[in-house]
């Protein structure tokens, strides 16, 4: 039986370990950043009386979940709340219903739902209400960065070409740090000096 050698079969792990990444990445994704405002500097208290609306404008389609940034005070407040879609027009799209308790003291929520395949360019309002709740009692808050809700979009990929497109420009993008930098130069050098050392033991052998 021939014997193997080590540094093929490093590099055929690092083939099979990269190849997994980019069938996960292509294939098992399901959700994927699309817009947003990440930013919080002050909150909002949720009252009966008054709900919190924000409009949103997706960029891609497949819009399927929005993270709203609440906080529920030593997690007291055990009211219910309801996020509810609808587009420019004021028809309901999508509506959620999760009770206080499942909101924690500071934490983006994560309000998922069937993907609008149609969502990009177009516009949505994001309504959060409460039926149960008053200014004695625990309230919910909603995070805001000056007028804005502090939200995050995300779409489930429906074209494959899109997405790995975008993958692609995500990763130039996270490259774009001195930190990284180092770092891919150590990981291809790495990778340099391993091929090096096949080239030379396949001399070797001949």
């Amino acid at each position: 039986m021939p014997k193997i050698n080590p540094i093929v079969s490093l590099f055929f792990l690092i083939s099979v370990l990269i190849s997994i990444f980019l069938t996960t990445s292509l294939f098992g994704i399901r959700r994927v950043y699309d817009s947003g405002i990440s930013q919080t500097d002050r909150l909002i208290p949720l009252f009966t009386d008054k709900p919190i609306s924000q409009q949103i404008n997706p960029l891609q389609n497949g819009l399927n979940t929005i993270y709203v940034y609440m906080r529920n005070r030593s997690i007291l407040n055990t009211s219910p709340v309801r996020f509810l879609l609808s587009d420019d027009t004021g028809n309901a799209l999508r509506q959620i219903d999760i009770n206080g308790s499942n909101i924690g003291d500071g934490e983006n929520v994560r309000f998922q739902f069937l993907p609008i395949s149609d969502s990009a360019g177009r516009s949505y309002i994001v309504t959060l209400s409460t039926s149960k709740n008053s200014s004695n009692e625990p309230y919910v808050e909603i995070g805001f960065t000056k007028d804005k809700m502090s939200y995050l979009a995300n779409y489930r990929p429906t074209n494959k070409k899109i997405l790995f497109k975008n993958i692609m420009l995500g990763l130039i993008l996270k490259l774009n740090q001195p930190r990284l930098y180092i770092i891919a130069l150590l990981v291809g050098g790495f990778n340099c000096y391993l091929l090096s050392l096949l080239i030379q033991k396949s001399n070797e052998n001949k």
